[in-house]
């Protein structure tokens, strides 16, 4: 269950600007301390407990400006990461994504940089570095007031053992608060949606019993407050997903927090990857539903070992009332 996922990472990752929910908007720095989750001692749980420890801070360099401006040239925000292990901790790799109204912004870091989806950094104990998103916004039209948020993703490219998956931290995010970018002119707009696959329901019962007792008062569900997006494994518990005849069928599922416009993205290996040649699915939450979705991907031209997750990122202006979610990331067997 999502919220038993939630208390484990409230032990271990330590944020100032948490990556669901509202966000206090003078926060604008995320420290991420990321240490174990595990209990059991056998080699694979401590390699994995080694590699997915560390503590990263990352966030906005000019901390007094909340609001940018795309006029047809490339916007332009300043950005920093950095490592602050101590110096007897492993070199951390930090992927870092942009999204845009609830899209996958495609961007760089440097003037000449080459422009990726996820800009892959890898840092030093004590290191630090500067740089800049740079960006013509994937979505909006001239008028509107678009949210833009960078979330990095802990050793992205790691991946378990088969036979116990085992992921630790890695490939968790964390999230800034989201900035405003006001669009004097198109974006390019150029990425598609899809509203197929998508049924609503109920939240079934079995779901709601098990929130009962976290009621606050009787004005206050938490289930309002608390988003809860989920990838279905092919082994119950077992965080794997098999593929067969070079095809994978996945389902997802996404309810609580606000009733909110919302963009899923699904990612192999780091990577958005299409349903039915679109880009990502757009849903609608409801209040007392349940968004699933089902689809068929392609798994034609990928290795035999890969990661496959989800993100749903709220778009047009609900980005200020509720920002991004990550499913856990499973280890996809492409068979």
């Amino acid at each position: 269950m999502k919220r038993i996922g939630c208390i484990l990472l409230i032990s271990t990752i330590i944020l100032t600007g948490c990556k669901t929910g509202n966000k206090n908007k003078n926060d604008k720095e995320n420290k991420t301390a990321v240490e174990n989750r595990f209990e059991k001692k056998n080699e694979n749980i401590e390699n994995v407990k080694k590699e997915s420890s560390g503590q990263i801070s990352f966030g906005y360099l000019n901390e007094k400006k909340d609001v940018y401006e795309y006029n047809g040239k490339d916007v332009e925000i300043p950005f920093y990461l950095e490592n602050q292990g101590n110096k007897n901790e492993s070199v951390a790799t930090i992927g870092l994504l942009l999204f845009v109204d609830g899209n996958i912004q495609d961007y760089r870091i440097e003037a000449n940089g080459k422009i990726q989806t996820m800009q892959k950094i890898t840092l030093k104990p004590k290191e630090r570095k500067e740089f800049k998103l740079i960006f013509k916004p994937v979505s909006g039209k001239k008028g509107d007031k678009v949210g833009v948020i960078p979330a990095t993703i802990w050793n992205p490219d790691s991946l378990p053992n088969e036979k116990n998956p085992s992921w630790g931290n890695n490939q968790q995010l964390s999230a800034n608060v989201p900035l405003e970018i006001k669009m004097k002119s198109n974006g390019t707009n150029q990425l598609k949606a899809t509203k197929k696959h998508v049924k609503v329901s109920d939240i079934p019962e079995e779901i709601l019993n098990d929130w009962k007792n976290t009621y606050v008062s009787d004005e206050y569900d938490s289930l309002d407050t608390s988003v809860n997006f989920e990838m279905e494994s092919s082994v119950k518990d077992k965080q794997i997903l098999y593929g067969k005849n070079r095809k994978v069928p996945i389902t997802l599922k996404l309810y609580g927090g606000a009733s909110v416009n919302e963009k899923i993205t699904i990612f192999i290996n780091n990577k958005p990857v299409k349903i039915d040649k679109k880009d990502y699915i757009k849903v609608k939450t409801q209040k007392g539903k349940m968004i699933t979705v089902t689809a068929n991907l392609d798994l034609s031209g990928y290795d035999r070992i890969n990661s496959i997750y989800a993100i749903v990122m709220t778009s047009e202006g609900d980005y200020k009332i509720q920002d991004i979610s990550k499913t856990d990331s499973l280890l996809l067997i492409n068979k």
